[in-house]
């Protein structure tokens, strides 16, 4: 990135450009808007709510046809949710009966992002991830 283009600049004695500061300025700006786009995620929260399960019920392996087949564990008092090794987040109760939210704990899963769960007999049978891909419950 900015170390490459500094030193290849100075080769070629071009004119100095500031890579640094763009950088740290670009990822200053990335910050700011993760911030406000949890903050809007958290002002929608309904809280004083509960799950209608306990949360080991929401454990098991779900399956998508486009995105394969993810883990949500429940160990230590904590439900995880692994779409796969780098794509591993903790869930919190977020709304209502059964909709999840995960806690920001992945560079690469950096935004608010929820898993709303529909609860059966006992377990849960399924969840939506983002209002969008139904994950079907297979084990």
């Amino acid at each position: 990135g900015a170390i490459l283009q500094t030193m290849l600049g100075r080769l070629l004695k071009e004119p100095y450009y500031d890579y640094f500061g763009q950088a740290h300025q670009i990822t200053d700006q990335e910050k700011a808007a993760k911030k406000r786009a949890l903050d809007d995620f958290n002002k929608k929260q309904a809280r004083g709510t509960k799950p209608s399960l306990p949360l080991e019920a929401y454990a098991g392996r779900y399956h998508n046809d486009a995105f394969g087949t993810v883990q949500v564990t429940f160990q230590e008092g904590i439900l995880q949710v692994s779409f796969s090794h780098e794509l591993v987040a903790d869930l919190q109760h977020y709304n209502y009966d059964a909709d999840f939210k995960s806690a920001v704990v992945q560079t690469r899963w950096d935004r608010p992002s929820t898993l709303a769960f529909e609860a059966g007999e006992g377990s849960a049978t399924s969840f939506i991830w983002d209002d969008t891909l139904r994950f079907n419950r297979i084990q």
